[in-house]
């Protein structure tokens, strides 16, 4: 987690050590899930992996884990008795729904799919924390939409060298871009309008969560936090224009701690 996934590494470790076991548990599961369709091109193979995570978590929950780093994380965090299995098997399935390349025909298909990825996610995790309530819940959803959606407009270049398209058809018309452009790398500085519409969406995201809950129970900082590096990266991404291919946005070692540990002191998102 501190290597792959350092900034829900970095808001886990302020939880105290039972909350903290069962965050990256569950974001390790998370983690491994990503991976899945990352290390193959290939989606036959990619169902084949995640199809065995849907039968490995059938059977965390039938009491006998397999033998594999992460189930017996989430074994050991006994995960079992705050998410239930039908809970974890969602994050699978729009795992497997991802595998499609080019399957988001609108901004809300894609929205969709940060809310039932890393906005599902987030209020998993703050349910690993303590008693949430429907606000809660909605403000923990909200920040790990944003967050997804942001780190899908970071990750453009990479993905799009991957052949796989985090945009959507009908925005991509509305530019007069097709999908073979965009792998050419001829779309570039044509897809600022649509980079900037996502964006728009993320910053709503987390100042809904914000006027929602300006001062969240500190006990559900760990997962809420996840705002700061959000808003960091959106600010980034708006200083080069929306051009997501520009550059690459790296905030070092040292700005995403800072942050994260003087929003903690000041309980505020």
């Amino acid at each position: 987690m501190r290597r792959l996934d350092r900034h829900r590494y970095l808001t886990a470790v302020l939880a105290p050590p039972d909350g903290r076991k069962r965050l990256l548990a569950l974001y390790a599961l998370n983690l491994e899930l990503a991976k899945a369709s990352e290390l193959t091109s290939e989606p036959m193979l990619a169902e084949i992996r995640l199809t065995w995570w849907r039968e490995a978590v059938a059977e965390l929950y039938a009491g006998t884990p397999r033998k594999h780093m992460v189930v017996e994380a989430l074994a050991d965090a006994q995960i079992g008795e705050w998410l239930r299995q039908e809970e974890l098997e969602a994050l699978i399935e729009i795992r497997i729904e991802d595998l499609e390349a080019e399957r988001f025909a609108s901004l809300d298909d894609l929205v969709r799919f940060a809310e039932d990825s890393a906005g599902a996610l987030a209020s998993l995790a703050i349910r690993c924390l303590g008693e949430v309530g429907d606000d809660l819940a909605a403000v923990a959803r909200d920040v790990g939409t944003a967050w997804g959606l942001t780190g899908l407009m970071r990750s453009l270049p990479r993905t799009v060298r991957a052949r796989r398209l985090y945009l959507p058809k009908d925005g991509l018309a509305r530019l007069a871009l097709s999908p073979a452009q965009v792998y050419a790398g001829a779309a570039g500085e044509a897809l600022r309008p649509l980079v900037g519409e996502v964006l728009a969406i993320a910053e709503r995201r987390i100042e809904a969560a914000r006027r929602r809950c300006p001062r969240p129970p500190r006990w559900s900082l760990p997962v809420l936090l996840l705002a700061q590096p959000a808003t960091i990266y959106l600010d980034c991404l708006r200083r080069q224009d929306c051009d997501a291919f520009a550059a690459e946005v790296n905030l070092g070692p040292i700005r995403t701690p800072l942050a994260l540990a003087w929003h903690h002191w000041r309980g505020r998102l």
